[in-house]
């Protein structure tokens, strides 16, 4: 049987276990609640990827830390059913269960600094896909615009061009022309140099 001493300790070692577990359950929920906002705030931007998955790697550490902390308090549950007398060996758990409590709470504390810090990040964000929003739109119009003087030149420099060749057209026709009329002045003036010369020579025969 065992004394009533080592059974108030038993039973203070059960009360602190329950205690315990509560303010695990309560970790639990909490850390819930921070990964499913780790979540959304995933899917409101892909830009933050790297750090998401950083964070996401720094939640699976606390679920393990977690699941880890779990077992332990089933084993010390077990414990305290079969081995109610090795009360120094279950204090001895009960202060490193403790220790990993107070270590989950600061790092769920780092956690949420870290999710603060990530929504200012997709705040500012925000604004600037806004800005950037608004230099497309701009940069749409000016495009529209320039698109519009570009086939406005095209069609301006079809005519230009249309007008270039029908004159050129028409200086080869005038040239050709001209060039004929050339050719017939050049014969009969060739024709009257050999006339002229034809009596220049009977001249000079005569004379002789």
């Amino acid at each position: 049987m065992v004394n009533d001493p080592v059974k108030d300790q038993l039973n203070q070692l059960e009360e602190m276990m329950a205690t315990l577990i509560r303010m695990q359950a309560s970790t639990n929920a909490r850390l819930e609640e921070l990964t499913e906002d780790v979540g959304e705030l995933k899917n409101e931007t892909r830009s933050l990827r790297a750090d998401v998955n950083g964070l996401k790697a720094d939640v699976n550490v606390l679920k393990k830390d977690v699941n880890d902390l779990k077992a332990d308090v089933n084993v010390l549950k077990k414990d305290v059913n079969d081995l109610k007398t090795d009360v120094s060996v279950l204090k001895k758990d009960v202060s490193v269960l403790k220790t990993d409590v107070s270590v989950l709470k600061k790092d769920v504390s780092v956690l949420k600094t870290d999710v603060s810090v990530l929504k200012k990040d997709v705040s500012v964000l925000k604004k600037d896909v806004s800005v950037l929003k608004t230099d497309v739109s701009g940069l749409k119009a000016e495009t529209k615009s320039l698109k519009a003087d570009m086939n406005a030149m095209r069609v301006e420099l079809k005519t230009e061009i249309g007008e270039l060749r029908e004159d050129m057209h028409a200086f080869r026709v005038e040239t050709d022309s001209n060039f004929r009329k050339l050719e017939r002045h050049m014969t009969l003036i060739e024709d009257d140099l050999d006339k002229t010369m034809a009596t220049v020579q009977s001249m000079q025969l005569a004379s002789g």
